[in-house]
């Protein structure tokens, strides 16, 4: 379990973990909540790795996306992960959360700047408002990729990329904060390690259809 709670305003950042079994008896998560004592509702999106951004008082239990946008209190907005960057964004002002799942084709596909730009349109929010925590996820220590990702013209992050043999070792979280910083934010933090190999944390990469998955959501309070 994973805890950072410095953000005014805003329930934190917390990761929590089910195994690949508890996924499928426990679809929805609230129960995650629940066990920390956090009883709120819960949007959470059926992720795509597309770039469709969705707003957690329009969706249904089908809705296809992969980020969720709240400017309401008391309603957490999350996504799963398992080597795929999770990104938390919170307006400075208190106008808005985010929470968005960034893996290597929803990156490419520009996920992480629909998402601000829907924070404009919605709540006016610049990202000279936002600050983000990019949470745990595949690493440059043991991510290895091929020409598909290495070529992804929206992966606009070359020193994320070292080769390594006849592939490339590719930090994921390094590509999302250089996409973060070129959108226009300045706040942006880090936490947790590479899923891969910290085994506390459930990995696709490292354990395939037997993976769990890591909870991150954020909310206003």
């Amino acid at each position: 379990m994973l805890t950072h709670a410095a953000w005014d305003r805003v329930l934190g950042v917390h990761h929590g973990f089910l195994d690949a079994e508890d996924c499928r008896a426990a679809p929805d998560w609230e129960r995650v909540l629940a066990a920390h004592h956090l009883r709120i509702p819960l949007a959470r999106p059926r992720q795509v790795h597309g770039a469709t951004v969705l707003d957690a008082d329009a969706m249904t239990p089908t809705s296809e996306g992969d980020a969720v946008v709240s400017t309401r209190s008391g309603v957490a907005v999350g996504i799963l992960t398992a080597d795929c960057v999770p990104v938390l964004l919170r307006d400075r002002g208190g106008r808005a959360v985010a929470a968005v799942h960034a893996g290597w084709r929803g990156a490419a596909a520009g996920v992480l700047e629909a998402t601000l730009d829907t924070l404009a349109v919605r709540a006016g929010v610049g990202a000279h408002d936002v600050e983000a925590v990019i949470g745990p996820a595949a690493g440059g220590c043991c991510y290895e990729v091929g020409d598909d990702v290495y070529g992804a013209r929206a992966v606009r992050a070359p020193a994320a990329f070292v080769p390594h043999r006849d592939r490339h070792l590719f930090d994921l979280r390094a590509a999302v904060e250089a996409l973060a910083r070129a959108a226009g934010l300045v706040r942006v933090a880090r936490l947790g390690p590479c899923t891969i190999c910290d085994l506390t944390y459930a990995s696709y990469r490292r354990d395939g259809q037997a993976a769990g998955r890591q909870l991150s959501f954020i909310a206003l309070t």
